[in-house]
């Protein structure tokens, strides 16, 4: 199979300002996949550098709440048998 999964476990993140736990799955792609993902699934790449600074002027302020977090949540994939072998 050309994914391979690795689990991080409990991870302790650390910064300046935020600690959390969380549970973390990397997803490794080969063959065929990565071809077609650095091909056809990357739409754009820009520059973020200004958005990354304000928000760290948020975090600095103390002001959480202004920042643009995306939200999280499980990824299902359509196939069952992949699902399985990600134990998802």
């Amino acid at each position: 199979m050309n994914i391979k999964r690795i689990w991080e476990g409990q991870q302790l993140r650390k910064s300046l300002y935020i600690t959390s736990y969380r549970k973390a799955i990397q997803i490794g792609l080969g063959g065929d996949l990565i071809k077609s993902s650095a091909k056809d699934d990357i739409l754009e790449i820009g520059d973020i550098s200004d958005f990354v600074t304000e928000q760290f002027e948020f975090v600095k302020t103390n002001e959480l709440g202004k920042l643009m977090i995306p939200a999280e949540e499980q990824l299902l994939f359509n196939t069952p048998e992949l699902n399985q072998y990600l134990i998802l």
